[in-house]
């Protein structure tokens, strides 16, 4: 009875490492927000360095935001984004999976800090 209750913990904890995604730190700046009434993603163009691409989704010329973040997540995501472009200061972003076939943006951050990045 140990063994198969052993058996079925280690079954569930593999499924969810199945869909786990590594969380990749990138430093950005010189980029563009593209934020489209029609649509409910947010991209992010950036110049002058390659697109960091750690789960090698198939279209690696931009960065989307994930748009499964509650919209007032979202919403704080863009005005970071927002703020740093225009005062011209790096960001740190957190990229985990593909949204729109694009590296995921799941969290940012302005500043030094003592982070990952």
């Amino acid at each position: 009875m140990k063994f198969v209750k052993h058996g079925i913990v280690a079954l569930m904890l593999g499924s969810f490492a199945v869909g786990a995604h590594a969380e990749t730190w990138k430093t950005i700046q010189n980029f563009n927000v593209w934020s489209m009434s029609n649509a409910s993603n947010l991209t992010i163009r950036v110049t002058g360095i390659p697109i960091e691409n750690p789960e090698s989704c198939s279209d690696a010329d931009s960065y989307m935001v994930q748009s499964s973040i509650a919209e007032s997540g979202q919403d704080r995501i863009y005005s970071t984004l927002l703020a740093a472009a225009v005062s011209g200061k790096p960001v740190h972003i957190s990229l985990s999976g593909c949204e729109s076939n694009r590296p995921r943006i799941t969290n940012v951050v302005i500043g030094k800090g003592t982070g990952p990045w």
